[in-house]
């Protein structure tokens, strides 16, 4: 029956590569570009399992592998192991994903009784920007490693960008795998397909072009159980685990049952079945009920072949499973900051040891409580606001060690740590005084390391109470400064008191510093030896004497006159200025020029202003009046009737320090003056017009300057006048005598005519024909041979001429 079996097996895979064969056409018409190697041997893997594919997310790997899991069935080629089976595997012996390594992966299968595992890595999955556009881009690499000799049998790699835009990444993904299973199925024929019980790593290639199948004798064997497992042997003192080994038998198609009882008689349950090849197994328990510590356990196997026939159990084997870990030695304590605990020890001697569990209580034979876990042989709590410590208070610590399993041992002798004190107060507090509405604090830094910050307290009084201002912190900031800045917000001339407390990184309050006690700066003293200089011409010059206050940065001035409130005219941002020139105008108003008045009273007062702008107190004021203007000039007389010049003379003034006179002129005697000249005081009281027209009147009005500038009212005005030009002659009249024609004319009536000028009229112009004293002329005969249009001028003893005379018209009669 069992020979029967066999055939039938055989005739089936025999039937498998004919079902292969009929999907041959769905790889072999895929043309793909794949990197594939298949490795030329024998090869006799008939089962694996695909593990789960590495990816940059496991939806992605999971994704990619249950395609490639698709593709594989439709190869024909394995048996795959269920995939149920192989995450329950990865979880029993939590392998983890992202550390899955080459043995690692046999291991699993080997487990799993398969031949061969299958591992993948997708090393690309997304899309890349070509021309403007996006395209899916998968790229992966695939092989089967085989479980018994670890020998790669085939690998291939492939990646590749979408031929459209429009196609999704998972439609992509499938075309890529299917191109990748593909290449390697069109390369099976280089690996020829062997019985179970011939070894690959042995067999060699016989030619690269032999049909894929079964190739040699189909092994026909007597119907009977498979051989008694022998030489199982196990390792003792393992940590909640045991392993078993035995020496793999000749059959690799077997596989063998681990049982487990905890006396050599039994009742023996079933643990696991594996490759009879695999040559080992550890049993750590199943998920949630692990082995126990220094416990006996007993294993036997049973051989199981392919048609699960069994054979004989083997001899029992005994174990002894490891007693949880000694304790570590030499544990020390030691406070190395507020409210911390530190601890060290020996590492334990015991394998296996992987960490170690701290336990704390408040009295040697109190209750302890878990501290805390470490690996190193090192322990520190606390040393933070949130410790569960608490100052100079003394607490008992033990420590347990803990193997990779868990197993936690005895706890080591209790030991005795007292944490530190609080921080002493601190010292050498000091306040500054007399600064300008702030106090400045200072202080050396706190002998302790681990101070965090200091409060600063304040009172005004030493009775108190006092209120916590603010924390300065860190502890090499030693100073402080008590109304924010300089000058600050406090007030004046007042006392504060002031004590400091240190804190340190747990929040640990020393106790109060000794108080000490200062005051802030009083208000400027007023300003003293204000004087006010009297008769400046328009001004006011001020003198002081420059606040003692080194705090005054500046003074402010006033002016007042008479029946006036005071107002500001300056702010001198001096403390050494000592004198001011008053010209006029106001602080938020500056004169563009001299505004003080002449001759008028005006008072003055100032006061000196700190750091912080407070002011002193108004200081006496002083009184000054300003200079008086000249009288305006007397006695101004002007000339009248000469020809062409004009003259002023007028009196000096009485004033001493005249420095010049302003003298203007109008042709109207209200309005429309203009400066006709300027003259020194020290020279001829006078002015002198000359090159004027004739018959011209001018107005004129002069003014005194003293040497300050200052300028008396205008004079009375005076008009002045050049002398007219005489008529013109009248009344021309010829009288003829033979050829000649005598011109006579009536003389003006001014009685100094020097002489006459007469013109002979042209279209363009006229012609000077003579000039004679008396009121007539004789034309010579020859002068007369045309007609003549006579015109006569009247010339006065100084050249003023008149106008022309009326014209007449000249003509020898027939």
């Amino acid at each position: 029956m069992l020979r029967l079996g066999l055939a039938l097996g055989a005739a089936g895979w025999l039937a498998g590569g004919a079902a292969s064969a009929q999907d041959a056409r769905y790889f072999q018409g895929t043309r793909s570009s794949a990197n594939v190697y298949v490795a030329p041997v024998a090869s006799s893997i008939q089962k694996v399992a695909v593990m789960p594919f590495k990816a940059p997310t496991e939806l992605i790997g999971s994704s990619v592998s249950d395609i490639f899991v698709t593709e594989m069935l439709r190869a024909r080629r394995y048996t795959l192991v269920e995939r149920g089976q192989i995450a329950q595997v990865l979880g029993e012996t939590e392998f983890a994903l992202a550390g899955l390594t080459d043995s690692a992966a046999i291991a699993a299968g080997r487990m799993l009784g398969a031949d061969g595992v299958i591992l993948g890595t997708v090393d690309e999955y997304g899309t890349v920007a070509h021309r403007g556009r996006s395209y899916p881009v998968v790229g992966a690499s695939i092989r089967l490693i085989d479980c018994d000799s670890g020998q790669v049998m085939w690998s291939v790699g492939h990646a590749r960008r979408a031929d459209s835009p429009v196609d999704t990444l998972s439609g992509h993904a499938r075309k890529v795998v299917h191109e990748m299973v593909a290449a390697v199925v069109q390369n099976w024929r280089v690996q020829r397909v062997v019985a179970s019980d011939r070894r690959s790593s042995s067999v060699p290639r016989d030619n690269p072009d032999d049909p894929v199948g079964f190739s040699g004798p189909v092994v026909m064997t007597e119907a009977m159980p498979p051989p008694q497992p022998e030489g199982l042997t196990t390792d003792d003192f393992g940590l909640r685990a045991v392993t078993l080994r035995w020496p793999p038998p000749a059959d690799r198609s077997l596989s063998y049952r681990v049982e487990r009882a905890e006396g050599p008689d039994g009742p023996f349950a079933p643990l696991a079945t594996v490759a009879a090849t695999r040559g080992a197994y550890t049993d750590a328990g199943s998920r949630g009920v692990p082995l126990s510590d220094a416990t006996a356990y007993y294993y036997r196997l049973v051989a199981l072949d392919r048609m699960r026939a069994e054979s004989d159990p083997s001899a029992v084997a005994e174990s002894l499973t490891a007693p949880p870990p000694d304790p570590p030695e030499n544990v020390a304590t030691e406070a190395p900051a507020g409210r911390m605990a530190r601890l060290t020890w020996d590492p334990a001697a015991a394998e296996g040891v992987t960490s170690y569990i701290v336990e704390r209580a408040d009295a040697k034979d109190g209750d302890f409580i878990r501290a805390g876990t470490v690996a190193a042989a090192r322990f520190e709590e606390g040393g933070t606001t949130s410790s569960p410590l608490a100052d100079s208070t003394p607490y008992w610590y033990r420590v347990r060690s803990v193997n990779r399993v868990g197993s936690a041992g005895e706890p080591s002798a209790p030991v005795r740590l007292t944490t530190r004190p609080p921080p002493a107060p601190p010292a050498g507090l000091r306040a500054t005084s007399r600064e300008v509405r702030c106090v400045p604090l200072e202080w050396p830094p706190h002998p302790d390391n681990d101070i965090a910050r200091y409060d600063i307290y304040r009172a005004d009084s030493p009775d108190g109470p006092f209120a916590r201002l603010t924390s300065v912190h860190g502890r090499d900031t030693t100073s402080w400064l008590d109304g924010g800045r300089d000058p600050g917000n406090l007030g004046d001339a007042r006392k504060y008191v002031y004590f400091i407390r240190a804190i340190n990184t747990v929040g640990s309050e020393s106790g109060d510093s000794k108080t000490v006690a200062a005051a802030t700066r009083p208000l400027p003293p007023s300003v003293a030896g204000l004087a006010a200089a009297t008769g400046l011409p328009r001004r006011v010059e001020l003198t002081w004497t420059p606040s003692p206050d080194d705090k005054v940065v500046a003074y402010e001035i006033e002016r007042a006159e008479a029946g006036e409130p005071f107002a500001a005219i300056a702010r001198l941002e001096d403390r050494e200025r000592s004198a001011y020139e008053d010209t006029g105008g106001t602080a938020r108003r500056p004169a563009p020029r001299p505004s003080l008045r002449d001759g008028t009273p005006y008072a003055y007062r100032i006061r000196a202003l700190n750091t912080a702008s407070a002011a002193s107190d108004w200081c006496k004021p002083a009184t000054a009046v300003t200079k008086v203007v000249p009288r305006a000039p007397a006695g101004l007389r002007t000339s009248s009737g000469k020809a062409r010049v004009i003259g002023l003379v007028w009196q000096a003034n009485p004033e001493a320090d005249i420095a010049h006179y302003i003298v203007q002129m109008s042709v109207a005697p209200d309005r429309g003056f203009v400066e006709a000249g300027r003259v020194e005081a020290d020279a001829l009281r006078g002015l002198k017009q000359d090159g004027l027209p004739p018959g011209l009147t001018r107005y004129y009005r002069i003014k005194a300057v003293d040497a300050d500038g200052l300028e008396s009212e205008w004079s009375a005005v005076l008009a002045g006048a050049t002398k007219p030009q005489p008529a013109p002659p009248a009344r021309l009249a010829v009288e003829w005598t033979g050829d000649s024609a005598r011109l006579t004319w009536e003389p003006p009536p001014q009685s100094d005519i020097a002489a006459y000028r007469i013109f002979s009229k042209r279209l363009m112009g006229q012609d000077e024909i003579a000039t004679v004293k008396k009121a007539e002329y004789v034309f010579p005969a020859d002068a007369l041979a045309k007609k003549l249009v006579i015109l006569v001028v009247a010339i006065d003893r100084d050249d003023l001429e008149s106008a022309p005379s009326a014209p007449l018209e000249i003509r020898k009669p027939r």
